[in-house]
């Protein structure tokens, strides 16, 4: 079976390519395809050693040692996948605290402007969004002017 690899690869079982140009080759192509380039490689190779009755080459060895590689290039795969979908949930996360501040923020200044509870204790809540506003790099002392 011919694949859009088979012309590098029989290159390469003839010897007139080198292992070292092979090798830097196929760490050139996609990373997924690589595993497809290796079972090529296993095909044409059983060919080669089948031609001359040669039992040198270790078939099943070698497919073993593809699946591994391909399941490490899924592994590798889907972790990125995944580190992606924690970012993605750490960033709405983040997003949602920041809202959630901006409102601690309005009711605390409205209570405090209305006269609707008592000061230290609206002031201990002030210092303590202040210090998370900090922490999450969005202190503005403009938006606390009503109160300090």
């Amino acid at each position: 079976m011919k694949t859009k690899y088979t012309d590098k690869i029989l290159k390469f079982v003839a010897g007139t390519m080198s292992k070292e140009a092979f090798y830097k080759w196929q760490l050139k192509q996609p990373l997924l395809e690589q595993a497809e380039i290796l079972r090529a490689l296993k095909t044409e190779m059983e060919a080669y050693h089948k031609k001359r009755n040669s039992t040198a080459f270790d078939s099943k060895k070698f497919e073993t040692e593809i699946d591994a590689f391909e399941d490490l290039v899924l592994t590798h795969k889907l972790s990125i996948e995944m580190l992606s979908i924690e970012k993605e949930s750490a960033k709405t996360q983040q997003q949602k605290l920041m809202e959630d501040l901006v409102r601690m923020r309005a009711a605390t200044l409205f209570l405090f402007i209305h006269k609707k509870a008592p000061i230290a204790l609206l002031m201990e809540t002030a210092e303590k969004l202040i210090a998370t506003e900090k922490q999450f790099d969005m202190y503005d002392p403009e938006n606390w002017k009503e109160m300090f």
